[in-house]
């Protein structure tokens, strides 16, 4: 197999958006973002408007980050990580 990345940089910043699955516009909002801070990675929930409608349409917290407390540092990449795709996993052929 190829490896086509020769360079990987880690962002400093990921933003994180929600979608409701009731949004007939199929419309996404911003509800926090993942920082690194100090070599560790930290949950930051938004106060924004988008986090507002975000509420509005449902969103509650991702699991085990409740979202009466805008910051999280406990396991935080590690619970994002459970959420990703093994690296065993295939990419779907492309048919061009």
């Amino acid at each position: 197999m190829a490896r086509f990345i020769e360079h990987l940089v880690e962002p400093l910043r990921l933003l994180l958006y929600w979608q409701a699955r009731e949004s007939k516009k199929r419309s996404r909002y911003r509800v926090g973002q993942l920082v690194m801070r100090d070599g560790q990675v930290v949950l930051q929930y938004d106060h924004g408007p988008e986090m507002t409608e975000a509420r509005e349409m449902g969103f509650q917290g991702y699991p085990a980050f409740p979202l009466k407390q805008a910051e999280h540092s406990h396991q935080v990449m590690e619970a994002f990580k459970r959420r990703l795709p093994p690296r065993s996993r295939r990419d779907p052929e492309f048919k061009q």
